[in-house]
């Protein structure tokens, strides 16, 4: 108890409130020395040690778990054997009497009363949209399926089954709810199986609903990830002469120049950056000018920090041997903010009065800089702030990345408007934008005080025309939020806190994985592991090849879930027998549908889709295009598989050989259906048969499955099939192949058409 009262406890809510110098009395901590390290041991006997308390994550198989269960207890609520005798709404309070059962009971595990709440996701026209169903636990409070006799009973005042025996509504309903099944899992299955490749390529996808806007980006604004962010000094204006600064790197190689002669070489091989690039091209201008040794012989009494608002740091430094002296302040930063505080300039060891004419000088050598390409910081130094001494002008080029010229071009050749965003200073803005394609004579270019100026409206009807930006952090969400104003899908670059609120409010926010901040990164869609603008381009082309592969199973899976649907509710309606029994419809989903659909979704991306047009968001993947080849391809095997079930079918008895023959036959439909699914353009010529050697071991696995179903005689047993001979599978490969010859033939007719040319390049919907 003695050692609480000695160690002082204050909330950080309460610290919150109070002000700086009342928080470090509370904690007897001195503002400049901090705690001796005596005091730091005691209070970390009593406190513990300074860090977050941070709980286990869920591992990775528990979530995958859960997200597969959650979807499994959908579908077995919404197919559950009683769906055949549905309850009306009056009945729920047979669903309360269950809930009221469980709670008396703890030993069973319940779900929380908002949770317990099932719902028609749409509206019918027998039943209300707002119902829900159970099972049955207690024989008191529920009536069974299995109680109920055959022939026409009356179950409530409302509902009464007439005409079959219950056993074949209960069949009938299995086959049905086999057909219906949704496979939602395997849309997000194949999803992340498509993001490991983003990953292969360097790029971290946070959440899964940016993939489908990747493919949708039409206006990409990027800030530093066009250049390397290696920078390289290579000029310095000091008393009023120019230096030449030679080598390349984060090192001591090279040398400075004047007028070709040689002031001062220094070489330090094997060294790399830590820290900030700004920093690390000073570091090493001082280290081949000599200057290494300064750090140690200086102690930092002060430090204001850059920030992106005022442009400048500076730093109070007294020299050990002299350290009973006040101290010197050294700044650097934009020349802009450092001149405000200078009142004098080092003209060759002399300190003489700033005036307008060397400001004027000033001036135009930074134009001189600024046009070349460099990003120029000014230095001072003083006693006291606002009375600085100007020292000198320094010259960064940030060289951009081998390649980023030709993806820029690519993305624009595509149709993605690429806006460059820099703090730097117009002159420097419009040469590397000039460098990198991105500016020509005549556009116009934004700067910060120009986008403070006007208001939302006026700024969405000019962003369009700019393609050059050179401002400061906080104005990027204005420029967000100008763009999606005019209907873009913007994706926006960053690596500081200030940008975490554009990357948030971007459609895709992209951070840097090496530079970025954590509440950056936390923001953001997209992380890009290398910080390189191929990258982003990479990013795109995959997400538009995984929209491609969904089109292709989307097509897949409903041409052949509607086929089956539409064979089982035909003969139902009917009155036909049925073609297929419930454990070769489940077959046909699980097993048939599952490898060569999952197959689909890693097909090879094409070379050419990062050139095609973004995709409007407004456009359904369902396009006319797709569904025609859906209904086409239905309409084909349901035609060809009643066709084989009526030609065996000639003696009015169903035999095993006649679901045999029209079981196989639906599975080979199936199989030349993904065969001509593997593209909505291409030719299967042209992809190539084992281009995707997935689909390849997919199909020979389900057709030797099928066959393993149609010789192996346990498995006869249990699917109700007989063996076939060789001209029976002769006659259904010929039979089943025109499936993938008329789909091959609506691709010829629409590349005839032209139905799958581009859009035009900049193109996004206007609101």
């Amino acid at each position: 108890v003695c050692v609480a009262t000695m160690v002082p406890v204050l909330t950080s809510r309460k610290a919150s409130e109070l002000p700086v110098n009342e928080v470090a009395c509370v904690l007897q901590a001195d503002l400049q020395l901090g705690l001796t390290q005596e005091e730091v041991s005691r209070r970390r006997a009593y406190h513990g040690w300074n860090e977050f308390d941070i709980s286990e994550e869920e591992p990775l198989w528990r979530k995958y778990i859960l997200q597969v269960t959650d979807h499994i207890y959908k579908i077995l609520y919404g197919n559950s054997d009683n769906k055949s005798t549905t309850h009306k709404c009056e009945e729920r309070k047979y669903f309360d009497s269950y809930f009221h059962y469980k709670q008396k009971n703890p030993t069973i595990h319940r779900l929380n009363s908002d949770q317990f709440h099932l719902l028609v996701n749409s509206s019918s026209d027998s039943l209300h949209s707002d119902w829900t169903q159970t099972e049955s636990e207690s024989p008191e409070q529920f009536w069974f399926v299995s109680t109920v006799s055959s022939g026409s009973v009356q179950i409530n005042p409302q509902f009464t089954v007439t005409r079959k025996d219950i056993l074949t509504l209960h069949a009938d309903d299995v086959r049905l709810s086999l057909c219906l099944l949704v496979a939602d899992v395997i849309v997000l299955v194949r999803v992340a199986v498509n993001l490991l490749c983003s990953v292969n390529r360097l790029c971290s996808v946070n959440r899964l609903c940016s993939v489908n806007r990747l493919c949708s980006v039409n206006r990409l604004c990027s800030n530093r990830r066009l250049p390397t962010c290696s920078l390289v000094l290579i000029g310095v204006f000091y008393l009023c002469v120019v230096l030449q600064v030679t080598g390349v790197g984060y090192n001591g190689a090279g040398e400075v120049l004047l007028d070709g002669e040689v002031v001062h070489g220094f070489s330090c091989p094997n060294h790399a950056l830590l820290g900030r690039p700004t920093e690390g091209a000073l570091i090493a201008l001082a280290m081949k000018m000599g200057l290494e040794s300064l750090q140690q012989e200086y102690v930092r009494l002060e430090e204001h920090p850059f920030t992106s608002e005022q442009k400048w740091m500076a730093v109070r430094c007294v020299h050990r041997t002299l350290q009973d002296k006040p101290g010197v302040y050294f700044m650097k930063g934009a020349y802009e903010q450092v001149i405000r505080l200078c009142s004098s300039y080092n003209s060759r060891g002399s300190t003489l009065s700033l005036n307008h004419q060397q400001r004027e000088l000033y001036q135009q050598q930074i134009s001189y800089m600024g046009s070349a390409g460099l990003r120029v910081l000014a230095f001072a130094s003083g006693a006291e702030m606002g009375n600085l001494t100007f020292l000198g002008l320094v010259g960064i080029i940030d060289p951009p990345r081998s390649g980023v010229k030709e993806a820029v071009g690519t993305l624009i050749s595509s149709g993605v408007a690429i806006k460059m965003i820099t703090g730097d200073s117009q002159e420097t803005a419009v040469s590397i934008a000039s460098r990198l394609g991105l500016y020509s004579k005549g556009c116009q270019c934004l700067s910060g005080d120009e986008v403070d100026r006007l208001d939302l409206q006026q700024l969405s009807n000019i962003v369009s025309r700019s393609d050059c930006f050179y401002f400061l952090p906080r104005h990027k969400l204005k420029i967000v939020k100008s763009l999606q104003n005019i209907g873009a899908v913007v994706a926006m670059t960053g690596d500081g806190v200030n940008d975490a609120v554009a990357l948030k409010a971007a459609d895709i926010g992209v951070a840097m994985g090496q530079t970025g901040t954590d509440v950056c990164k936390e923001a953001a869609d997209m992380i890009l592991v290398d910080d390189d603008f191929q990258t982003i381009m990479s990013a795109i082309e995959e997400g538009k090849g995984i929209y491609n592969n969904i089109k292709n199973f989307v097509r897949f899976q409903l041409s052949t879930s509607i086929a089956a649907l539409t064979l089982i509710s035909l003969a139902t309606l009917m009155n036909f027998p049925n073609p297929l029994n419930a454990m070769q419809i489940l077959w046909i989903n699980i097993i048939m549908d599952g490898p060569p659909a999952q197959s689909l979704g890693v097909e090879p991306v094409d070379s050419d889709v990062i050139r095609k047009p973004p995709r409007n968001v407004r456009d359904s993947i369902l396009t006319r295009s797709l569904l025609i080849k859906v209904l086409v391809s239905a309409f084909i095997i349901v035609c060809g598989t009643l066709f084989v079930f009526w030609r065996e079918l000639q003696d009015n008895v169903i035999t095993p050989r006649d679901t045999t023959m029209t079981f196989t036959c639906f599975v080979f439909f199936d199989m030349f259906n993904a065969l001509s699914s593997r593209s909505q353009t291409r030719m299967v010529h042209e992809m190539g048969l084992c281009s995707n050697r997935t689909f390849c071991y997919a199909v020979l696995a389900s057709i030797m499955g099928q066959l393993l179903v149609i010789y192996f005689p346990p498995l006869q047993n249990v699917f109700q099939t007989e063996s076939l001979s060789f001209f029976d599978l002769l006659f259904l490969v010929t039979l089943t192949s025109s499936v993938c010859v008329v789909s091959e033939a609506i691709k010829m007719v629409e590349r005839w058409r032209g139905v799958e040319k581009s859009p035009p390049a900049d193109c996004f919907h206007e609101v």
